[in-house]
């Protein structure tokens, strides 16, 4: 699941959400939201996820290279 991918790296980097959610210009709520699956990001808050951490967005899919 999508939810569990963005927890995923979030975790992998020692990233907390606040720092997350300031750097995509969110809250921490509606950040949170994503990883809890109560609310799905849209493409361009996982294109910036994918930005930040270095990744492509099929990787948050779970699509590898």
């Amino acid at each position: 699941m999508l939810c569990h991918r963005i927890k995923q790296f979030r975790e992998y980097n020692n990233l907390n959400c606040k720092i997350i959610a300031d750097v995509l210009g969110i809250t921490e709520d509606e950040y949170k939201a994503f990883e809890t699956n109560e609310a799905n990001p849209s493409i361009d808050i996982i294109k910036a996820l994918a930005r930040l951490y270095k990744v492509t967005v099929d990787e948050f899919y779970g699509y590898t290279p």
